[in-house]
């Protein structure tokens, strides 16, 4: 119960769409909001329609995810500021509101808008309103150093033992901050 593992895409309801919800019940946000409102770079391309309830539902039109390894290669990493860029310029593989199509990269996009209307990175955002009001004294995006005994190894990457570093690429090209995974937790406190 007290062993701390990367929860990966369950970082999307526990810290992304969380946030989303908080904002939009304080008024600051809607879901009918178009994404362009926030990231004016993302209304192209077939995704001039879409709208946070299309990010938050996986049918913004967004492809599932890009290539890390390619972002990587051509920026250096981490490149959090790139990732949303590339995100933006991506063509829509589907009318916003049209396909259901699972997408890291709507997630993302959600992240980099909680930080753009709240003026806070998304890991600090849900430290704050969610991680400490529910007393989830366990989870958190980047964890201190006092957690590295109980943190479970992911796997072997390069002959390297990743522990304690979100295994998600494009996760790790954003820091560790992203929408779509990065936030660490134990079952208890989940």
């Amino acid at each position: 119960e007290d062993t701390v593992f990367d929860i990966a895409s369950l970082t999307k309801p526990v810290a992304t769409a969380t946030s989303i919800m908080i904002l939009r019940e304080r008024g600051i946000i809607k879901f009918s909001d178009n994404v362009g409102q926030y990231l004016p770079a993302f209304a192209c391309d077939g995704k001039e329609e879409a709208k946070i309830e299309h990010l938050l539902t996986h049918a913004s039109g967004l492809p599932a995810y890009t290539s890390a390894a390619e972002l990587a290669e051509e920026f250096g990493t981490p490149c959090p500021d790139k990732v949303v860029e590339k995100i933006c310029s991506l063509k829509a593989m589907s009318e916003p509101g049209k396909d259901f199509r699972y997408s890291c990269l709507g997630y993302i996009t959600l992240a980099r808008i909680i930080e753009i209307v709240s003026g806070q990175r998304i890991d600090r955002f849900a430290a704050e309103n969610i991680f400490e009001p529910l007393k989830m004294q366990r989870t958190a995006y980047k964890q201190p150093e006092s957690w590295s005994n109980n943190i479970a190894a992911t796997q072997v990457v390069k002959g390297r033992l990743l522990r304690g570093t979100v295994h998600d690429p494009l996760a790790q090209l954003m820091d560790g901050v992203s929408g779509n995974a990065g936030v660490f937790s134990t079952a208890d406190d989940l």
